[in-house]
């Protein structure tokens, strides 16, 4: 127990010690729906590891981390544990709750809404190979739960703990029937600063109109590489989210080079297909003003020629009253940015009739 717990219970993460009465289920059982991610003998990926691969290790390493994964179940338990084998990476400027923890969301009629975070105990970095923790609902009751992965965790194997007396089975036909949202981007789509994953903006986007969404953010490498834009071309998709710009923005000129070349691919492939090109996310116009105008001539281009196309402005997403509060380091959104962030793409999808 971490010395706050001792002064303050509200902080101690529970374990399942003690208890006799838990169910360890893996998370391949049939009971439960993965949306977000694949799956290999070495665990949970967000694409294809020979296409990652022929990019570079580094980014297949990014692409092994579970940004946008979910898990969607429905029990009777009156708890639930998790016992995860994952690689963790501590990050200075996230939580260790955002960058490897996971979150618990119920949906009591009205979608899916926050009611707990499964959060990584202090030792967990020491011990190495992952960690268990559980989360006690109280009262017994029937609950349609969705667990969001870690935005920045190697999750290998998942085990869902619940009541041995208690039963799980799949939620069918959960999102609407529309092919997935995929969103392209840096860190700012992978994740970073959220608090925890589920502020995250593709999962307030995928939450607030219950669509299903694939998160292809890379940290750092976010570089609208030919490869990749072939690779989302040919994703079904009700909808593509483009945040590309702010990992080659430092040299302007590549964004002009590669941004509507690689728009180009995928509209190319998806005619009629929605599509939501954002700017760098901002709170100030240097020195990233010269790649913010490459941006927009590449959407004007594509507008020019009749696409299904919308622009969101990152340098008007921050702007008001305390937008001094939405990034966490001047560089990387915080919760409040993250919804700022979703505001303006659920604009975009009502403007391009993606919803109502």
């Amino acid at each position: 127990m971490s010395v706050i717990g001792n002064v303050d219970k509200n902080f101690i993460i529970k374990s399942t010690l003690g208890k006799e009465d838990v169910r360890w289920l893996s998370s391949n059982d049939e009971a439960f729906s993965i949306y977000g991610l694949m799956q290999d003998e070495n665990g949970y990926k967000r694409m294809d590891t020979e296409l990652a691969m022929s990019i570079s290790p580094h980014f297949n390493m990014l692409s092994r981390m579970t940004s946008g994964g979910r898990i969607v179940f429905e029990t009777n338990s009156p708890y639930i544990a998790i016992n995860v084998k994952a690689e963790l990476m501590p990050m200075s400027h996230m939580t260790y709750l955002g960058t490897f923890g996971f979150d618990i969301y119920e949906d009591s009629g009205d979608g899916f809404k926050y009611l707990n975070s499964l959060c990584p105990p202090e030792n967990c970095i020491e011990e190495k190979n992952g960690y268990e923790c559980m989360y006690d609902f109280r009262t017994p009751s029937v609950r349609k739960l969705m667990i969001n992965f870690p935005l920045y965790g190697f999750v290998n194997q998942l085990y869902i703990g619940v009541d041995e007396n208690s039963y799980v089975k799949k939620l069918p036909n959960h999102y609407k029937d529309m092919k997935p949202m995929v969103f392209y981007g840096s860190s700012v789509t992978h994740g970073a600063c959220a608090t925890r994953p589920g502020n995250c903006y593709p999962h307030i986007v995928s939450r607030k109109t219950n669509i299903d969404f694939i998160n292809l953010g890379f940290s750092g490498s976010a570089n609208a590489q030919k490869e990749i834009a072939e690779y989302i071309a040919n994703i079904p998709m009700s909808a593509f989210i483009m945040e590309y710009d702010y990992n080659d923005c430092q040299t302007p000129e590549l964004v002009r080079q590669k941004h509507y070349p690689f728009y180009k691919i995928i509209r190319d492939k998806n005619p009629d297909l929605p599509i939501i090109v954002m700017s760098l996310p901002i709170t100030s116009t240097e020195p990233w003003y010269e790649s913010r105008q490459c941006v927009i001539e590449s959407y004007e281009k594509a507008k020019a020629n009749g696409d299904n196309v919308y622009f969101v402005d990152g340098l008007t997403i921050f702007d008001g009253e305390f937008y001094d509060c939405a990034t966490t380091d001047g560089c990387h959104p915080s919760d409040y940015g993250f919804v700022r962030m979703a505001k303006a793409v659920l604009k975009g999808l009502k403007e391009t009739g993606v919803i109502e």
